[in-house]
């Protein structure tokens, strides 16, 4: 490994490693994520300070140069990362599709509730606005709006989380 190569992985390593870390601090990146980052930055700075190490591991694999075995885990280490954000994705994806369907239901519920309340001579009065008339079902639309606002935090929650 060429001195040029060694001094390019530092900086390059040492850039990242203070990108990923103001990030953290600015809390626009997931601890999770960092440590992704921050494991790679540690690791091409021991392959440039220690050519020996990524010698061997070239060697071993059977590349002939270390450059080569350098790019080629480079590619490795961004094709794993691709694929564990796609499967994040799609769980996101599938989180959010749930939300939408269990969000139009409860409006939905809602608007019925509304109706019969209309229908009953109750008006908006029976409908959540949280006057209570006997006969009126404000307790139901009551119950399915905090039901509502209960899904809706508790997937935010599993979203962060």
């Amino acid at each position: 490994m060429t001195m040029m190569l060694r001094v390019v992985l530092i900086l390059v390593s040492a850039g990242t490693l203070a990108m990923v870390l103001n990030k953290i601090r600015r809390a626009r990146l997931q601890i999770e994520d960092s440590i992704f980052w921050v494991l790679v930055s540690v690791m091409f700075v021991i392959f440039s300070l220690f050519p020996p190490v990524a010698d061997f591991l070239a060697h071993l694999l059977g590349i002939y140069a270390t450059v080569n075995f350098l790019f080629l885990f480079i590619i490795f280490l961004l094709l794993l990362r691709v694929f564990s954000m796609t499967i994040r994705i799609s769980q996101l994806e599938t989180k959010v599709k749930e939300l939408i369907q269990s969000t139009a239901i409860t409006r939905l519920e809602q608007e019925e509730a509304q109706k019969a309340g209309a229908e009953t001579g109750c008006g908006m009065a029976g409908a959540g606005s949280g006057m209570t008339e006997a006969g009126c079902g404000s307790a139901d639309a009551e119950a399915a709006g905090e039901m509502a606002v209960d899904m809706a935090a508790a997937v935010r929650d599993e979203v962060e989380g």
